[in-house]
């Protein structure tokens, strides 16, 4: 078999073939590929929900300290849960 990487053709050995096959048909492999696609998927709607909600911002809003908020509380979380805990 003949593989294309890159327009560089590359012959493939029977023997190499069938042991990229039978990896590639891993119930492993395949279930962790599925679950990388799926958060890979849910992170760009994510972008793009939130990237609706920016747009819909006045123009003069200061997005900037909205951005540093959440850094701020997870500064601020372990002190938190270290005050309700006690």
């Amino acid at each position: 078999m003949v593989l294309n990487l890159n327009g560089t053709s590359v012959k493939l050995e029977p023997i190499v073939l069938v042991e990229v096959k039978k990896f590639l048909m891993k119930d492993a492999f395949i279930l962790d590929l599925l679950e990388r696609a799926k958060l890979m998927q849910e992170s760009k709607n994510q972008i793009e929900v939130l990237a609706e909600r920016i747009a819909t911002l006045p123009k003069d809003f200061e997005l900037k300290p909205s951005l540093d908020q959440p850094s701020k509380l997870q500064k601020t979380r372990p002190k938190l849960n270290h005050s309700c805990i006690s």
